[in-house]
């Protein structure tokens, strides 16, 4: 009886499969692509950086700036992707086993998993704008 019930669900399971890996490689993704907008944007900022650190800036202010945009912008893209997320379980309805389509805490939980990552990769660029030297910067420019 076991295998019986087990080769019934073979193929749901393996598209579950599938669909977790593609969402594990779409959330690696997702983070690299916060990482690379937020390393660009504060290599094309570095001078402005280096002023604000010489006009008194602290490393924390410039990080919380910088987290700041990548947290901004992970906020809009999560809510745009929670508004189109609702429409696409309406459309994947008979691929849900045991959670409904709608499923707040799923939503939530995912969301927010997406801004962590989103948090995460922006750290490295928001530590690495926080130790810019000042007069180096602006010599430089």
């Amino acid at each position: 009886m076991d295998h019986a019930v087990a080769e019934s669900v073979a193929s749901r399971r393996f598209t579950t499969s599938l669909i977790a890996g593609f969402a594990l490689i779409a959330l690696l993704l997702a983070g690299l692509g916060v990482y690379g907008v937020i390393t660009y944007s504060v290599n094309q900022r570095q001078f402005e950086m280096g002023i604000r650190m010489a006009l008194g800036a602290t490393r924390s202010k410039v990080v919380n700036l910088v987290l700041g945009e990548g947290l901004r912008t992970a906020a809009i893209g999560a809510a745009i992707g929670l508004g189109l997320s609702v429409v696409a379980t309406r459309l994947l309805r008979a691929m849900f086993v045991g959670v409904s389509p709608g499923d707040p805490i799923t939503l939530i939980a995912v969301t927010l998993l997406l801004l962590a990552v989103a948090l995460t990769a922006a750290w490295l660029p928001a530590r690495r704008a926080s130790s810019v030297d000042p007069a180096r910067t602006i010599r430089s420019e």
